[in-house]
């Protein structure tokens, strides 16, 4: 094999794998997330992160757990913008009704509790819900609850959730 063609596939091996510098692990292109900024170029000139999807993951999910507010903010305000509500939050805001909340969850009476890492479970999650979903992420129409509680909630009125409430009720008394 000619030094240029050894030369050629090496430069195109890296290229196809790179180093991951958080696990130190060579991995092929596609398992690192496009950027659209800085970055390696991939095998089809695309620009990549130098972590790869999965260390990127774990850094996200210790930072979150460490402090979720700024994600919760940030997450509020992508999701605002994306239905085209109003958006008058700022971190302090988010902190000031967590902190009202006494970080238990007014609903269901269960303290708040970042799952850990790699779990699915994220019912006791502290959450952001809009009291009237259509005034938006304001600071009046926010409250704080379980995940759990936002979700039961989610879509239904406030007549739907007494309906759901009471068909079961007497259902399970029709059992017992």
């Amino acid at each position: 094999m000619s030094i240029v063609n050894n030369k050629k596939m090496n430069k195109q091996k890296l290229r196809e794998f790179k180093l991951c510098v958080k696990c130190n692990k060579e991995l092929k292109w596609d398992k690192f997330r496009e950027r659209k900024d800085l970055g390696w170029k991939d095998i089809n000139n695309k620009l990549r992160y130098t972590y790869c999807k999965k260390c990127e993951t774990n850094v996200a999910n210790t930072k979150y757990r460490k402090n979720p507010i700024p994600q919760i903010f940030f997450n509020l305000k992508k999701r605002a913008k994306m239905k085209g509500l109003p958006f008058d939050l700022t971190i302090h805001d988010i902190k000031k009704k967590l902190n009202l909340a006494g970080y238990k969850c007014p609903v269901l009476g269960v303290d708040f509790r970042i799952s850990e890492v790699g779990s699915k479970n994220n019912d006791l999650a502290p959450s952001i819900d809009r009291i009237n979903p259509k005034k938006g992420y304001v600071r009046d129409n926010i409250i704080v609850v379980s995940m759990k509680a936002n979700r039961i909630k989610s879509d239904a009125t406030f007549d739907e959730i007494r309906k759901v409430a009471d068909f079961y009720e007497k259902l399970s008394r029709k059992i017992s």
